[in-house]
């Protein structure tokens, strides 16, 4: 993803990143970051997958934890 994306590119004084996860603001709305990677992602022809019964979480302002049903 750091060769599809170039201008994501920043430097810190500790090394060389790329803002692969921040928000983006796309028609008035804010997309978070997760989603915001997904869809860079599926851009450059990548998938994403969601794994059957598996616990997943998000930890941000708060914290927030479950299992994803697949129908």
């Amino acid at each position: 993803m750091m060769q599809q994306y170039p201008e994501l590119r920043y430097m810190c004084e500790d090394g060389v990143y790329f803002a692969l996860f921040d928000f983006l603001l796309h028609d008035g709305q804010y997309w978070g970051e997760d989603y915001t990677f997904c869809r860079r992602y599926i851009e450059i022809g990548g998938d994403i997958s969601v794994l059957k019964d598996a616990e997943t979480g998000h930890i941000g302002s708060a914290t927030y934890r479950g299992n994803h049903e697949i129908h």
